[in-house]
């Protein structure tokens, strides 16, 4: 697992087999992971009230879905609404 903290967001990418973990998420206001599904990568994005999926693609390494969560956050005013000091 390799983790990346940005502004009180958390961007993990899990190896196969990997599992998130309760512990992964705690203080934490968003959340995006990544994870292998067969020779391709996925996105999900936790914020405040759930999972959602922010993307319909995969993507050919864990280093270009990290790129397009990274972009998604930045463009998305990803703090606003977060309960962070």
């Amino acid at each position: 697992m390799k983790k990346f903290v940005s502004a009180a967001t958390t961007f993990i990418t899990l190896s196969l087999g990997e599992r998130l973990m309760d512990s992964d998420m705690v203080d934490r206001c968003q959340v995006y992971v990544i994870w292998p599904v067969d020779d391709k990568w996925r996105i999900r994005h936790k914020w405040l009230k759930g999972w959602e999926s922010i993307t319909g693609d995969d993507f050919d390494s864990d280093s270009a879905a990290l790129s397009y969560a990274y972009d998604h956050f930045l463009k998305n005013d990803s703090l606003k609404g977060c309960n962070k000091p």
